[in-house]
């Protein structure tokens, strides 16, 4: 049975350039916001080998940072790419990344979950129009999601929410899968709640 569900070693600068790697910047056409929903829905299988590596990031040559990734297809016949990222020595230093891998080379990052170990992020449009949510708090978790009209802004990865969905490494992936479309084995995870302590 399925269920759908900075100065430290592999900081921001580190970071980066992983993210440019796999297709962080490669963007073409501007995504609109019902075609981001598509995507977001479009299901996509997981295999428990698959998920294995997900939540067993392995030290890389050419990153400091611990990386697991994986390729998916979707019902859609689309192509999407899962990326983790955890610290070695800072377990609050993750990422956990959804590629998709548009028409020609165009990638888009779709979301992207970050733990709490980095400073205040401002959202530029909110703040100028004094509406929103202007500012994630520093060491907050938070969600950075691909909107059209940052797209339109130049800074598709610019929007981003605080959020208490998450407070680990294993629960960013958990709620990724959840919250964009994978469908994981249900045994993959021990049970949804523990990596929740806030949820009883």
């Amino acid at each position: 049975m399925r269920h759908c569900v900075s100065t430290q070693p592999g900081g921001l600068r580190a970071s980066l350039a992983l993210w440019s790697d796999f297709g962080y910047a490669a963007m073409a056409a501007i995504l609109t916001e019902q075609e981001i929903s598509v995507l977001r829905a479009d299901r996509k299988e997981v295999t428990s080998q698959q998920l294995s590596i997900l939540l067993h990031p392995k030290a890389t040559k050419r990153h400091r940072d611990c990386i697991a990734k994986v390729h998916v297809k979707s019902d859609g016949h689309r192509t999407f790419q899962i990326l983790a990222r955890l610290s070695p020595v800072d377990d609050t230093n993750f990422s956990v990344l959804v590629f998709y891998r548009g028409p020609g080379k165009a990638r888009y990052t779709l979301v992207r979950c970050n733990g709490n170990y980095h400073g205040e992020h401002p959202n530029r449009l909110e703040i100028r129009e004094k509406t929103g949510i202007q500012r994630v708090p520093a060491r907050t978790c938070h969600i950075h999601y691909l909107t059209e009209r940052y797209q339109h802004f130049g800074k598709p990865q610019g929007y981003a929410e605080p959020s208490n969905q998450f407070c680990c490494f294993k629960g960013a992936v958990e709620f990724v899968c959840d919250s964009f479309g994978f469908c994981i084995p249900t045994d993959g995870l021990p049970s949804k709640y523990p990596l929740f302590p806030s949820i009883k």
